[in-house]
């Protein structure tokens, strides 16, 4: 039993002394924590401002959110239910090794209804799902001091409701810092059939009166 006893307390010492010396840009958060859970504040690390760029389709202002928060004018991704959309960032200082995480999957819409999730999403399978559902990551990567460009393709289900999702990319690494930059994915309607003939029957109807100034022009 005493060797068993020993045995136990030797693991835990072990476990111990591996965690406290393992550089953290090689562990990823854990049970759904965050990055800046061991290299925000919180963690005793530092914000290095500047670190990431997001760059979306639009720039949306929704002044106060339904959840309190005022964010101003950000990126902003679109696209339909049941699409895949690319989800970019740029790491523009990585120090030197980092992780990045897509932060938000699970927060309630900012525009129609915090009732209203992108529950049912389909996660990128490059990157790596964390315990909790909520918190995907990148391995560990390399900064060579060159912008390092992230994907993430996040397929949404068909059932999704239209509104604005205000997600976030966080970046942290070695030596011990954290940096993060919030934007919007927003939801919009599939057109109508009825729609799709109109705007194609506007776009032929252009075609036409086109050809026939350049034929009167001749």
């Amino acid at each position: 039993m005493k060797r068993w006893v020993v045995f136990g307390v030797g693991v835990v010492m072990s476990a111990g002394f591996i965690v406290a010396t393992t550089d953290v840009a090689h562990a990823f958060p854990s049970l759904g924590g965050s990055c800046d859970t061991c290299h925000g504040p919180s963690g005793g690390g530092t914000v290095r401002d500047g670190a990431l760029q997001v760059t979306g389709e639009k720039l949306l202002d929704l002044g106060t959110q339904l959840d309190g928060n005022q964010r101003g004018e950000l990126q902003t991704f679109t696209a339909m239910a049941g699409d895949t959309v690319a989800l970019t960032v740029d790491v523009l200082d990585g120090s030197e090794d980092y992780a990045v995480e897509l932060k938000g999957l699970d927060s309630g819409g900012q525009k129609n209804s915090q009732s209203n999730t992108l529950a049912g999403y389909t996660p990128d399978p490059s990157w790596t799902a964390q315990q909790g559902g909520a918190y995907y990551t990148t391995a560990p990567t390399s900064w060579d001091g060159n912008t390092d460009q992230l994907v993430f393709n996040l397929t949404l289900a068909p059932d999704t409701p239209i509104d604005v999702y205000d997600l976030e990319f966080a970046v942290a690494g070695t030596p011990k810092f954290y940096a993060d930059q919030h934007f919007y994915l927003e939801v919009v309607p599939v057109p109508e059939p009825v729609s799709l003939v109109l705007v194609g029957l506007g776009l032929v109807s252009v075609a036409l009166l086109a050809s026939r100034r350049r034929r009167s022009c001749t």
